[in-house]
C-alpha cells in the first residue's frame, strides 16, 4: 500500500519539483531527478550485501 502511494503521489511530485528546479537552472535541473533515481536504485541494490550472515552460515568450506 505504501509503495502505491509513493508511486502515484511521490513520483509526480518529484517530477514537478524537478521541473521547478529546471526553471531556475536553465534546464540543468532536468538531470537531477534521473541521477537521484539512479542513486536510489544503486543503494537499494546494495542492501542485501549489508545483511549480516546468520550463525548457522559457516562460510565456504575448503
Amino acid at each position: 500500500m505504501i509503495g502505491l502511494l509513493l508511486i502515484f503521489f511521490g513520483a509526480p511530485i518529484a517530477v514537478a519539483l524537478a521541473l521547478l528546479i529546471a526553471t531556475g537552472t536553465a534546464g540543468f535541473g532536468f538531470f537531477l531527478l534521473p541521477i537521484f533515481w539512479i542513486a536510489v536504485m544503486v543503494h537499494v541494490w546494495a542492501i542485501p550485501d549489508r545483511i549480516a550472515p546468520t550463525i548457522s552460515d559457516e562460510g565456504e568450506q575448503y
